[in-house]
C-alpha cells in the first residue's frame, strides 16, 4: 500500500485558530480499545508519536484510520499548544492548539482531540510518519467509492458512521436510526463535537466534524459533518478559528 494513500480524517474540528506557548502537559498514551469496531473485518494498526494506537482500515484503494486523532506533539516532537477548557481565543490570529472535549480527558480515549485549523496544517505536521491529514480530494474519493459500495448499510453516511455513541433518531435513513446497520466499510466515525472560540463545546454524541486542509479563503477553510439526524454528509465551510476533530 502507498504510504501516500494512508489518511488521518478523524481530526475532530475545532473551531478557532490561535497560538500561545505550550503547556507542558503529560498524557498518559492510550488504545482504541473502548470503540466497536466491525468485527468481520480485518484492520491494521498504527502508532502516533505520544505512544497512543489506533485501529486503521483500507476502503477501496485508501487507507484511513478508524478512530479520532488523540496526539498532544507535531511529528517533530514540538507541543501542541493547549489553553485551559474554557479560555476564550476569539481574539487570536492563527491559533494552534488541541484541546479534550470540555476539557474532559476521558473523551479523549473514545472520542479523540479536538484541534484548530492552523493546528492541522501546520508544517511541522500533525499526521504520523506516512500519514496526512485528509484532503478535500480524499474525502470526494472516498464518499464517492463508498456511495458505490454502501453494502448492508444502505447509505453512504450510515456505511461510514460507528454503531455505537450516535444519539437515536427516527428519522428513516438517518445514522441515527437503526445504528445496528452502520459502518459497513469500518471507517467507525464517531460524533466527538465541537469547541467554539469562546471555549464553549457542543455535539458530542451528535455529530462528527472533520477538518480538510482546504482553505476557501482567508478566513474560512472546508470541512465535512456527520450528523446522528442526518441522511447524508454535508460539505461546508466555516470561519478557521474553531475547533474539530482530526481523524
Amino acid at each position: 500500500m502507498n504510504k501516500i494513500n494512508k489518511i488521518l480524517p478523524f481530526v475532530i474540528v475545532v473551531f478557532l485558530i490561535e497560538f500561545t506557548s505550550c503547556v507542558d502537559t503529560k498524557f498518559p498514551a492510550s488504545t482504541d480499545s473502548q470503540i466497536m469496531f466491525n468485527d468481520t473485518l480485518t484492520y491494521d494498526t498504527l502508532t502516533d508519536i505520544d505512544g497512543n494506537t489506533y485501529h486503521t482500515i483500507q476502503i477501496g484503494d485508501q487507507v484511513w484510520m478508524a478512530s479520532n486523532l488523540k496526539v498532544t506533539k507535531y511529528r517533530n516532537g514540538d507541543l501542541i499548544p493547549t489553553t485551559s477548557a474554557s479560555k476564550n481565543i476569539d481574539s487570536k490570529e492563527e491559533p494552534k492548539y488541541q484541546w479534550a472535549y470540555k476539557g474532559d480527558e476521558k473523551n479523549v480515549k473514545k472520542y479523540g482531540r479536538l484541534y484548530t485549523w492552523y493546528a492541522i496544517t501546520d508544517a511541522r505536521n500533525i499526521a504520523p510518519e506516512g500519514w496526512h491529514v485528509a484532503t478535500a480530494a480524499d474525502w470526494h474519493v472516498l464518499e464517492e467509492y463508498v456511495s458505490e459500495n454502501p453494502g448492508t448499510s444502505q447509505l453512504l453516511v450510515k456505511a461510514l458512521a460507528g454503531t455505537t455513541d450516535w444519539k437515536t433518531d427516527e428519522t428513516t435513513d438517518a445514522i441515527g436510526n437503526d445504528l445496528s446497520i452502520n459502518n459497513f466499510t469500518g471507517f467507525t466515525a464517531l460524533p466527538g463535537g465541537r469547541r467554539y472560540p469562546d471555549g464553549t463545546c457542543n455535539g458530542l454524541e451528535q455529530f462528527g466534524y472533520f477538518w480538510t486542509e482546504l482553505a476557501s479563503d482567508s478566513i474560512n477553510a472546508h470541512y465535512r459533518i456527520l450528523g446522528y439526524c442526518n441522511s447524508q454528509m454535508y460539505k461546508l465551510t466555516i470561519s478557521k478559528v474553531k475547533a474539530k476533530n482530526k481523524d
